[in-house]
């Protein structure tokens, strides 16, 4: 769904299909446009799932204490509103981001310039979905479809990447997959060319998202060229990304090495294991023998978080960044209830 927000008022701007559920609305598409002498417009792309056999397990030991016949009746009454929930999800979902359709919405955004994907935020805030929104932030409550989650965003970033520079009276847009519409169809059709994003975020993207074909990586890499800000927080399980690290690390550089005016960089990795981030600070540390330029010229504040790297990669990389003023590496003290100490950079060499 997309709300308009201006002066405090918020009215409907465009409706994806005909739902009447908030939480189906929400868990597809929310889209705020704030009014002011900058303004925002801020693209928020959920796409929530539970995991029902750990969810139900977490309300019973979230709620054993309660008395039996509430208890029983208040879980009867959030499993049949979910049950209705998941009905229309499943019904709609499968097309939420199909490329047709992102166009479309795209298409009618002239001043998109942030994309912050969640799916971690709690969707549920009606009553009968209480014991759901109880349960939320222990982990094993969302799932993470990794396939399905990964092609979305792959679609998502491909329906935004501008038009090329060498061809700049065409879109990259297409009425079939042969077939370029040129700058005045794309007009008197009412589509309009993406402005370019200066802020991209996503809080739960599978690590194996960079681990797919370099050509595809390159068909939207260039999205990162104009971002201002960038903060990606990869989900990372052993299993299969033990098998993507290589490719994934390889792939990563390519998008970090095209946005010249970075300012801010988040690197998160959620998951029990703390992957080593070394391959990708020794593609990413320039070469002084070389008279290439760094690759984040301008970037001013840096978060690495739940990695490990050694140390001289680690130093070598940070001297690199003469215009940083901020660094954070997060650790145990931000750790959230129901979470284990995940935050933090490793050393597996040297010491700080």
């Amino acid at each position: 769904m997309a709300h308009f927000v201006a002066d405090g008022e918020i009215t409907r701007l465009l409706v994806i299909s005909q739902f009447k559920s908030r939480w189906v609305l929400r868990s597809i598409f929310g889209l705020f446009l704030k009014a002011n002498v900058n303004p925002l417009l801020k693209l928020i792309t959920d796409t929530y799932q539970v995991n029902e056999y750990h969810a139900r397990h977490n309300i019973y030991f979230q709620n054993y204490l309660r008395e039996h016949d509430h208890r029983v009746i208040a879980q009867d009454d959030t499993w049949s509103a979910y049950n209705v929930l998941k009905a229309l999800k499943d019904r709609h979902l499968p097309t939420s981001c199909s490329p047709e359709r992102l166009r479309s919405i795209f298409s009618s955004l002239p001043n998109l310039h942030t994309l912050d994907v969640t799916l971690r935020a709690c969707p549920f805030t009606t009553d009968d979905t209480a014991f759901l929104s109880q349960i939320w932030t222990i982990p094993s409550t969302r799932l993470l479809p990794q396939v399905a989650t990964t092609e979305r965003f792959t679609a998502i970033l491909c329906c935004l990447k501008p038009p090329s520079e060498d061809t700049p009276s065409s879109l990259t847009l297409s009425k079939d997959d042969s077939t370029t519409w040129s700058q005045e169809e794309k007009t008197s059709t009412g589509f309009s060319v993406p402005v370019p994003l200066k802020h991209l975020t996503h809080d739960r993207l599978p690590f194996e998202f960079f681990a797919q074909k370099l050509s595809l990586i390159n068909t939207f890499c260039t999205i990162f060229t104009t971002l201002e800000c960038l903060s990606l927080t990869l989900d990372y399980s052993e299993l299969p990304n033990n098998l993507h690290t290589t490719q994934a690390f390889t792939n990563l550089p390519h998008c970090l090495h095209s946005p010249p005016y970075l300012q801010t960089l988040t690197l998160c990795m959620l998951g029990r294991h703390k992957p080593s981030i070394s391959p990708l600070l020794t593609l990413l540390t320039p070469d002084t023998n070389t008279p290439n330029p760094p690759p984040f010229p301008k970037l001013h504040k840096l978060t690495l978080s739940g990695v490990s790297c050694t140390s001289p990669e680690l130093s070598s990389f940070l001297l690199a960044q003469k215009a940083l003023r901020k660094l954070r590496l997060d650790g145990e003290g931000l750790r959230r209830k129901h979470q284990g100490v995940n935050g933090g950079v490793h050393l597996v060499e040297g010491t700080w």
